[in-house]
């Protein structure tokens, strides 16, 4: 069975530039890694999903179906999403043999003066903001866990987690 890194953290934290770093890293002659990058999927998939707590956990879910499925057929997943829900956790641990849960940990007071996206901004007519207007459920005990720094640059980062990466690789093996 292949291996699912599950990139979770807020928004605007990296998760999607980390994911696309780590699936080339990863990638190998003859071996298959596909990105699953939730706002990529909400522009793919069928329905009228919303931001709201149920509708999140509900893509939530279906994200980890999906790389769950696709592990099982011997398809390493970088999946890149924001649900921070703890029963979404809990499933992905007990179901995904192989699961890496890689946590981007930014306070949304930080994320408000680095984020490029206007989803802190005070002028921001956004609804449904996980962790403004639906309270985050932080990972318990995540694989991989790197705390926002203000000189952690996008490079950095990669580097850090890619490291930690191949550490728990080394340790999974032993």
């Amino acid at each position: 069975m292949a291996t699912v890194y599950w990139i979770t953290g807020f928004s605007g934290v990296g998760k999607s530039i980390l994911a696309v770093d780590i699936s080339e890293r990863l990638q190998a002659p003859g071996k298959t890694v596909f990105v699953l990058d939730g706002d990529e999927m909400r522009a793919i998939i069928p329905g009228n999903y919303g931001y709201t707590k149920e509708d999140r956990k509900s893509l939530a879910f279906f994200y980890a179906k999906l790389a769950h499925s696709l592990a099982c057929q011997g398809v390493d997943v970088v999946c890149a999403t924001i649900s921070l829900f703890h029963e979404v956790q809990s499933w992905n641990r007990e179901n995904i043999k192989n699961y890496v849960e890689i946590f981007l940990d930014a306070p949304i007071e930080d994320l408000k003066i680095r984020s490029n996206k206007d989803v802190y901004s005070p002028n921001s007519r956004l609804e449904n903001v996980m962790g403004v207007d639906i309270a985050a459920e932080l990972p318990l005990t995540p694989d991989i866990h790197v705390k926002w720094t203000p000189d952690l640059t996008e490079q950095i980062l990669i580097e850090i987690v890619w490291e930690k990466i191949l550490l728990h690789d080394i340790r999974k093996r032993n």
